[in-house]
């Protein structure tokens, strides 16, 4: 792991002037090889990089080719063609024939790194041909606060997506440093801000993300035997390799026991079997919690989810072998089904493991609501403004009248949909307060989610967490009725809203349009981005 440890600051400040006091630019162009790396020495250059200034950012977890040019401990033979060495030395042939020349070539590239970064160049050192690890941190050391003590790539660019740089993918190193340090709020020390940025980066999920196929072969060999309507009769997901085999002893073994157990097993060996074992090394990871997006198609962009599941535990067992149906399954509960979502991507395989923020919108054009649950917002936040003019007792007595009809939601919310449901609510209740200022806001009256309310106006806001509109419209629209009946205001014009994450198609629309013409209500379908919002 390569970021800031949990020192204080005052120590990590004190060690910076120590390393710069010792490692002087002069001191650098001038000192050896022995002095740049040697075995069992705590006084070389290398030696102080990686080990004596830990607390200004790791660098471990690397082989000492990351220098460039190191000391031997043993006199092994390196067989590499990248490589060059001799009795006491190795080093990358690319930076020279022998151990002087190449430390030559390393010492002026460390020097051109430090001379760039004190001068404020930090473009050049992007192109400096030094281990990334090594050259961040060797540049962050003489910046004098300008970069990040932070030399992960995948974690820098994580941090700067945090802080909505556009283009954190494919930016420069050197960029993205500098950028990040400028959202530093000016009362806040240096390396707490890194330390922060770094933690958020370095987050572990609560839970793991996986696409997975829903079709089996037919006699030709091809994927076009729909399972849906067997897995959510059953409430599992499946895949169809290794039909009569066992994998109960390797559940939740790491991937490369597991395929080398195939390896050493499995006799029958077909032309899909590498994609079989792939297969199983994800299948078997699985665990309680775990959020599934069942899709109908994947390859060429046109990757297509018909279903989302959480896996679950079933009488102590999550996996199982089912030789009668499906071959594998895992068991779960269904969170939605008889989707269509559309979502351009491509993910041709039989699973895939989807890692938020690991390509810039795709962990939230797959998991659409379920996404809310990797971003922050205090989902037990009420937002409630103070009212005028309302009647409070018609208000209290709403609540306890709903106490006791529990059973007027038509979905039973597992605690995941509760929690969607309610990242969107209060993100909703903020956009409608920025949006509106003036305008009395407030969630949870009376079990409404939101009521807007103005002058001559009353809204009543439902929110739905599903991924398909017409879901949403017909989980709430019966809920949205009765609160307009029960808390009706006869001096206000009552509007009737639906929220929900999914854009609505073609055919919702036509619903919306035939709920507005047959009621004769004042309704509507909001689709609201809420992971811009949140």
């Amino acid at each position: 792991m390569a970021g800031i440890n949990q020192n204080h600051s005052i120590s990590a400040n004190q060690k910076l002037l120590e390393f710069l006091t010792k490692w002087s630019l002069i001191r650098v162009k001038q000192m050896t090889l022995e002095e740049y790396s040697d075995v069992g020495s705590k006084e070389t250059f290398c030696y102080w990089v990686e080990f004596e200034t830990e607390e200004l950012g790791r660098i471990g977890g690397k082989p000492s080719n990351k220098f460039g040019i190191w000391r031997r401990k043993t006199d092994k033979v390196i067989v590499s063609e990248d490589f060059l060495f001799d009795e006491n030395y190795a080093w990358y042939k690319k930076y020279g024939k022998n151990a002087q020349e190449a430390f030559i070539t390393v010492r002026d590239h460390v020097v051109d790194i430090i001379q760039n970064s004190q001068s404020g160049n930090f473009r050049a050192i992007d192109g400096i041909e030094l281990d990334s690890l090594f050259r961040w941190k060797v540049a962050f050391l003489y910046s004098d606060f300008s970069l990040m003590p932070i030399y992960k790539n995948e974690v820098v660019r994580k941090i700067a997506r945090h802080f909505e740089y556009s283009k954190y993918e494919k930016a420069r190193l050197s960029d993205l440093h500098t950028f990040i340090v400028k959202q530093k709020p000016d009362d806040e020390d240096f390396f707490d801000f890194s330390l922060k940025q770094y933690l958020l980066a370095e987050k572990q999920f609560e839970r793991n993300y996986y696409i997975i196929g829903s079709k089996y072969e037919d006699d030709n060999g091809n994927d076009n035997v729909s399972i849906l309507q067997n897995m959510l009769k059953r409430n599992v997901i499946a895949t169809g390799y290794f039909w009569g085999v066992d994998f109960s002893h390797l559940y939740c073994c790491s991937d490369q026991l597991i395929q080398k157990w195939c390896d050493d097993n499995i006799s029958e060996k077909t032309n899909k079997y590498a994609i079989a074992k792939r297969t199983l090394s994800y299948f078997l990871q699985l665990k309680p919690g775990d959020i599934i997006a069942v899709k109908s198609h994947g390859q060429y962009g046109g990757l297509t989810i018909i279903a989302y599941a959480i896996v679950k535990e079933v009488e102590g067992k999550v996996y199982e072998p089912d030789d009668d149906d499906l071959g594998q399954i895992i068991h779960v509960d269904f969170l939605e089904s008889n989707l269509w979502i559309n979502t351009g991507l491509t993910y041709g395989q039989t699973i895939h493991k989807i890692i938020p923020g690991e390509k810039e919108g795709h962990f939230e054009k797959i998991f659409g609501s379920y996404a809310s649950l990797e971003h922050n917002v205090n989902e037990n936040e009420v937002i409630n403004d103070e009212e005028e003019n309302i009647d409070i007792s018609v208000e209290e007595d709403r609540i306890n009248e709903k106490q006791t009809e529990a059973t007027f939601r038509e979905v039973s919310y597992i605690a995941l949909i509760s929690k969607t449901h309610n990242k969107i609510q209060i993100a909703y209740a903020k956009f409608l307060k920025k949006k509106f200022p003036n305008e009395t806001i407030r969630t949870e009256t009376n079990y409404i989610d939101i009521k807007r309310e103005n002058q001559n106006e009353i809204y009543y806001y439902e929110v739905k967490p599903y991924n398909c509109a017409y879901s949403c419209i017909r989980a709430g629209i019966g809920q949205l009725l009765d609160y307009s009946y029960s808390n009706s205001n006869k001096s206000k014009t009552i509007h009737l809203r639906i929220v929900g994450a999914a854009a609505p198609s073609s055919n919702d629309l036509k619903f919306i349009e035939y709920i507005k013409s047959n009621l004769n209500i004042s309704f509507d379908y909001i689709h609201f981005d809420h992971l811009i919002e949140i």
